[in-house]
């Protein structure tokens, strides 16, 4: 599958459930860093089975609504931080900004 089907193929995941799933340790989310750019990347998941399958990397938190997505996004774009969503079997990564206008569109 091409990664820019990944993408709306996660996108599309995402909205059809209405959340999105994060692990971390204690009150932080897992970050990675960016194998090609100087920045952290937030892991981003469509459902919790797929967040479960990378439990070395933290506990599975509660899932957040598509609806507050796109304000968290926001923080992390001012951050200067990035996004890997996990789909199928791969990482994205992905810009915060570009999606978090998808789902303002796509939800409202």
């Amino acid at each position: 599958m091409r990664l820019e089907a990944c993408y709306r193929s996660w996108v599309d995941e995402v909205i059809t459930r209405g959340e999105v799933w994060i692990i971390g340790e204690g009150d932080l989310n897992t970050v990675i860093e960016d194998p090609s750019e100087d920045r952290d990347l937030n892991l981003l998941f469509s459902s919790r089975t797929d967040a479960e399958q990378h439990r070395e990397r933290g506990e599975v938190f509660p899932p957040i609504a598509v609806d507050d997505l796109p304000a968290l996004l926001d923080r992390v774009e001012d951050r200067g931080e990035g996004l890997a969503l996990w789909h199928g079997d791969r990482w994205i990564v992905a810009d915060p900004a570009p999606l978090a206008e998808e789902l303002r569109q796509r939800v409202a």
